[in-house]
């Protein structure tokens, strides 16, 4: 679970999603005047052809890459694009959603600017260079955004187009009867 691997700080700003995450009313409805509503892409073959994608939800529900839910606050697009090696990965249109919250924190990476700067005291005895190691590290945890997962109400704000219970075969969830999800 994503909340087991944050810090409490964080947590607490996941759990309290709303308070802390969410932009006012006002200024969504301000934002979507302004700007307009996104649009929210999916994929064709998708739209086309409903078994399809009723059967690629129920795979996606069997290996727990989704859940469903009762409530659908924001939908999301899906549509696939071809990696190098061949392979499709699964891109979710989240412009919508993403105009519901604010936006988050920066973050600061170094850049080649930065790395470029990096100086050595030439004064330094040549001991103390031969002694001066630099180490970098890179790291890629495989499929990483697939293997996290998440709880609560947040989830009724990432939801991919519905499916009705029938089609899903689903008689009870969550302890509610769901309608369509």
């Amino acid at each position: 679970m994503v909340t087991d691997l944050l810090p409490r700080s964080e947590r607490d700003t996941l759990v309290g999603f709303r308070t802390h995450m969410l932009r006012p009313q006002k200024e969504v409805e301000a934002m979507q005047e302004a700007i307009g509503v996104p649009g929210c892409y999916h994929d064709p073959i998708f739209s086309r052809c409903r078994p399809k994608y009723v059967k690629f939800v129920g795979e996606c529900v069997d290996i727990g890459v989704v859940r469903y839910v009762l409530r659908c606050r924001s939908q999301l697009g899906l549509f696939f694009v071809r990696k190098k090696d061949g392979r499709l990965r699964l891109i979710m249109d989240c412009r919508r959603t993403n105009q519901l919250f604010l936006d988050p924190p920066g973050v600061e990476l170094v850049t080649g600017e930065g790395l470029s700067q990096i100086e050595i005291d030439m004064e330094s005895t040549p001991a103390e260079l031969r002694s001066l190691v630099v180490c970098f590290g890179e790291a890629d945890v495989s499929d990483c955004f697939h293997r996290l997962r998440w709880s609560g109400e947040i989830l009724e704000y990432f939801c991919w187009p519905p499916v009705t219970a029938k089609e899903a075969g689903i008689t009870n969830l969550d302890g509610g009867v769901p309608g369509a999800f």
